[in-house]
């Protein structure tokens, strides 16, 4: 049997303030309850789906006579059971749901990653079934890795210092709270044997103490690196920090617009705002993606607050057709953004607010001092802050020892119409390629670091990628043609080259945490490929 368990907020003691309030499409019905549970509250709520023509059936309609399909239809019905169970910290409420009845709950009274840490105080590290991870900033990655059998930790390519863990899914260690267990801000509980629903109160019980155990950190303490924040105050005031920088339009590396994970976005179209103007205003505010700039475009100097990106604008996406394929998301779970409050920094990542520890910040700021040499040959030329970033690499154009390389893309059939630029320059005195961006938004310098990984393992793994490379220096230098041979290119050094205004300190200084982040893993495949890396800070004048 499979639990999927809800446990609400401390505050929330009314059964009611646990849905969704009822709307036209959204309908569900409390039903009357003939047998007590003794020492424990409980409702009952059911959603009883309309009955639908299932798509398919259009298929066939012509091949098969009327009568024979006339009867054929779907209908969904779901559970909410609420128990209201007696903790050693008072009073909690639990929803387990049957079905698609999770729909009709309130996320927002619910404790997060409930499931997650619950999980992780009871799975066995050796008995790893699944996790799903995701990068922080403004390029998001998201994996989901299952093993067909049992698997220790170690065996999944989970970058524990650069990922977050957002749920994980194994065998229990203690047999008696069932056999697996898994989740995120839910509870997915199996078990060997059907439970009774007088015996689900307990076993709530036994879950919750569970959840508010700290074992975890015997196995999984990386998962306290960065954390969710929980605390009421310091999540208003950062949310008053992120409604102000909208009103500013700030456009810098502290804030983008990045896809969440529950959507659907690549079938996606077009996509509309709504709900700051009129509740119903979708139509008018179609744009292709969502981008700062769109938002911007959409508030148009309207005065916001934390509640209207919270619950007014909402954004849809749409197919082709014009068919919503999306959930009604808030503007706020688009949104990324750094801050630092009280001491330590925090950001904000598919609406949850996550607090960087700071001893780990001072563990990625150490290794990447130890892992990036500055620059210290060639000297660059200065940026000239009207130049954009190809007309500043076109300055090297002339240069003897420099070969231009910015737009000089590589490409094969296997590629399909994928383009690879190999570097922006390469030094050949010093043997060293340059990736050159000027900073002003995470997302460019999250290219530029990919950038440098792509080229370095095409390096080692097509060589005819290898062999673009080699005769482009040989007709650059054709009296050193001889030297460009395959051991160039494995003592090749990668620089990241960044254009930063003069005065504004040093590149491991300016740059945003999530970016500090994103560098270390990709520096540790640069040097995992066997590639030195060195890092440039060009004057922008």
């Amino acid at each position: 049997m499979k639990l999927n368990v809800y446990l609400c907020k401390n505050d929330v003691q009314e059964f009611e303030s646990c849905l969704r309030p009822k709307t036209k499409s959204r309908q569900y019905e409390l039903l009357p309850t003939t047998k007590e549970i003794e020492n424990v509250e409980h409702r009952i709520y059911v959603v009883k789906g309309d009955s639908k023509i299932p798509k398919w059936l259009s298929f066939i309609e012509e091949y098969v006579s009327p009568d024979d399909i006339k009867d054929i239809q779907n209908k969904t019905c779901s559970m909410v059971i609420l128990f209201k169970v007696e903790t050693a910290d008072g009073k909690r409420i639990f929803a387990v749901c049957h079905g698609f009845g999770y729909h009709i709950i309130d996320k927002t009274k619910i404790e997060q990653n409930f499931g997650l840490i619950t999980s992780l105080n009871c799975v066995d590290r050796k008995k790893i079934k699944s996790m799903d991870t995701r990068s922080l900033g403004v390029q998001t990655l998201q994996k989901k890795e299952a093993s067909n059998l049992y698997t220790n930790l170690g065996e999944f390519a989970f970058e524990f210092e650069s990922e977050i863990l957002q749920t994980i899914s194994g065998a229990l260690k203690d047999k008696t709270v069932g056999t697996k267990m898994g989740g995120t801000d839910n509870l997915l509980l199996s078990t060997s044997t059907p439970i009774l629903i007088e015996e689900i109160p307990s076993k709530c019980l036994t879950i919750y103490e569970k959840f508010k155990l700290d074992t975890y950190k015997e196995s999984f303490a990386f998962v306290d690196y960065i954390k969710y924040e929980k605390d009421k105050n310091i999540i208003a005031t950062l949310d008053n920090l992120l409604a102000d920088a909208i009103n500013k339009k700030q456009n810098d590396l502290k804030i983008s617009v990045v896809y969440p994970d529950q959507i659907d976005y690549e079938r996606s179209e077009t996509f509309k705002f709504g709900g700051l103007h009129r509740p119903r205003d979708f139509e008018f505010s179609e744009v292709p993606d969502v981008t700062l700039n769109a938002v911007y475009n959409y508030i148009n100097g309207n005065a916001i607050n934390s509640e209207t990106l919270k619950e007014k604008i909402k954004i849809i996406g749409f197919d082709g057709n014009g068919e919503q394929i999306t959930t009604q998301e808030s503007l706020y779970t688009y949104l990324v953004f750094e801050a630092d409050v009280y001491g330590s920094k925090y950001i904000l990542s598919n609406k949850k607010w996550y607090v960087i520890e700071n001893d780990y910040l001072q563990r990625v700021e150490g290794e990447l001092k130890s892992l990036i040499a500055p620059l210290s040959n060639p000297p660059l030329i200065n940026w000239d802050s009207s130049l954009d970033e190809g007309k500043y690499n076109a300055l090297y154009k002339s240069d003897p020892d420099y070969l231009w390389l910015d737009k000089q893309n590589y490409t094969e059939k296997k590629f399909g119409r994928s383009k690879v630029e190999i570097a922006d320059l390469f030094h050949e005195p010093t043997n060293k390629v340059f990736f050159v961006k000027k900073l002003n938004r995470s997302a460019t310098l999250s290219h530029l670091f990919s950038q440098a990984t792509v080229s370095a393992d095409l390096f080692k793994e097509h060589l005819k990628y290898q062999e673009s490379f080699l005769a482009s220096l040989k007709e650059k230098w054709l009296g050193k043609a001889a030297s460009f041979t395959e051991e160039r290119i494995k003592q090749l050094i990668f620089v990241y080259a960044i254009g930063v205004p003069a005065g504004k300190g040093e590149i491991l200084e300016v740059i945003p945490v999530f970016s500090k982040i994103n560098l270390l893993r990709h520096v540790k495949l640069l040097r995992k490929v066997g590639y030195s890396v060195e890092v440039a800070k060009i004057d922008i004048v």
